[in-house]
Order: C-alpha cells, then structure tokens, then sequence
C-alpha cells in the first residue's frame, strides 16, 4: 500500500518516517476517534454561541488537533484559549509549538501533566525535545509530574470565564476518563 505524508520539519513522527530506507515495510493501525466535542463553532440549531473561554484537554497523540485550533485563533475563534495536555515525560509532542504558543499568548494557560517514562526503546529514538526547561520561565505554564485528575480539571475549570467550550482529545481511555471527570 502507498501513502502520502505530509512532512513537518518539526514534527517526530515525520521526520522519523522520512529517515527510514525507502521501501520499509511500516505497520500502522486503523484510525481510531479521538476527537470528542470538537465543534467550537455553534452547533446546529443553535442561534447564538459566543464562548467566554475554551479549553482543550488533550492526551497523548491527541495535542494534534491543538495546531489545527490554534490556527483559526483570532478568526473563527475569539475567545481566551486553555490547555490541559498529559503526556509521557519522553513523549511530549509538539513541544516546540506549545512554548511558542503560550510566549505568543495564543495560549491564555497550559497545564503540561507528565507521566512515566515508557519502559524500553523511545517512539522515535532520533527525535528528541529536550526543551522541558522551556516551559519552566513561563508565567503561564504549569508542568505537574501527575496524571490527569478530577482535582486538576477543577482547578482548571474555576479559573476560565463562563461559558466554557470543552474540546476533548486523546485515546479512548483517556477520552472516557475525562468525560468521567467532567460529568461530576
């Protein structure tokens, strides 16, 4: 089977991919949802929708669709934008991009939560950030060696103007654990 990939110079898994001899055999499983609540426009029927705030809340691969927001940020989207985003301490993606962004301002928050280090090889050994110390001078960071908790989601929530767009957006497990939060 052939496929087309989009390389981003930045990007781990592209990059990675591009390295490899042409004519590798690499395995990919199906795609799966991850996206849950993803409209941040009003959803139909709905006359007027005019968020105070919005907040992602991202796991793992699911910091994807944080690029994908950001780039209709001041057009489309006008509202003060948050993120809660739990990753593996090896596996922080788009790392670059997220101290970018809060230096900008896109971002009004980021809470970076950070997981254990995965047992065994890296994902994409030659790849690497090792800006964690990036995140640490910025007034609107905070990086928790923690997993995602209801605590944390509160804490959260109770800082943002209402109302609150919620975008969800990791595995299934993850996605199930935080509409689990957000629903007590």
């Amino acid at each position: 089977c052939d496929i087309l990939i989009k390389v981003y110079h930045n990007g781990l898994a592209t990059c990675w991919l591009r390295k490899l001899p042409l004519g590798t055999t690499v395995w990919l499983s199906q795609p799966k949802l991850t996206l849950c609540v993803p409209s941040l426009v009003p959803e139909i029927g709905q006359k007027t929708f005019k968020p105070a705030s919005a907040l992602l809340i991202l796991g793992g691969t699911g910091v994807v669709v944080a690029s994908q927001i950001l780039q209709h940020h001041g057009a489309a989207l006008m509202c003060p934008l948050s993120i809660v985003y739990s990753c593996r301490k090896d596996d922080v993606l788009l790392g670059k991009d997220l101290v970018t962004w809060c230096k900008t301002t896109k971002l009004k928050s980021l809470v970076l939560l950070l997981t254990e280090a995965q047992d065994g090889p890296l994902p994409f050994p030659d790849i690497s950030f090792a800006g964690l110390q990036d995140f640490a001078s910025l007034p609107n960071v905070s990086v928790l060696h923690a997993r995602l908790s209801q605590q944390v989601l509160q804490a959260q929530l109770s800082a943002l103007k209402k109302p609150t767009r919620i975008v969800v957006s990791g595995p299934a497990p993850f996605n199930a654990s935080v509409s689990n939060f957000l629903s007590h």
